[in-house]
């Protein structure tokens, strides 16, 4: 008898450990700070045909190349949308089920009013992964050379 009840205080113990673990997980995962890519070097650059071809053949390699590396990419606007009060080019590829979506910060709202689909840019932001397109947060713009 006082071995089960010591065995039931032992798991809830345990759990209420897991539970503090992984909450403790989780807050340090939200809380995380930005890359400020303003600053941040730039760890790679690639243009838009080259990214999604790595994706796409091998996408374990690419995403330890890749994912969450500070990169520029090159390519040709497709098409720029609004949402959510972000701004988002989307860079062609050459798949025609795949594009590269860079989510653009909003301190660089003088060139957004200007650009145009079918105009090549380079952006600079944090490659996040891929799913079924490449997605690129905290884009600027980068001058051309």
């Amino acid at each position: 008898m006082l071995f089960i009840k010591r065995t039931k205080i032992l798991i809830f113990l345990m759990a209420v450990l897991l539970v503090v673990v992984m909450f403790n997980t989780v807050i340090k995962a939200f809380n995380k700070p930005q890359i400020d890519v303003k600053k941040a070097k730039t760890e790679l650059r690639i243009n838009s045909n080259e990214l999604i071809h790595s994706f796409i053949s091998d996408e374990t390699k690419a995403d330890s190349s890749f994912v969450e590396r500070v990169i520029e990419v090159e390519g040709i606007v497709e098409k720029i949308t609004f949402k959510n009060e972000k701004t988002s080019i989307i860079l062609q590829t050459q798949i025609d089920s795949s594009n590269i979506i860079c989510e653009m910060r909003d301190d660089d709202y003088d060139r957004l009013a200007v650009l145009k689909e079918g105009e090549e840019v380079i952006v600079k932001g944090v490659c996040k992964g891929f799913l079924m397109d490449v997605i690129i947060l905290n884009c600027i713009f980068v001058p051309d050379e």
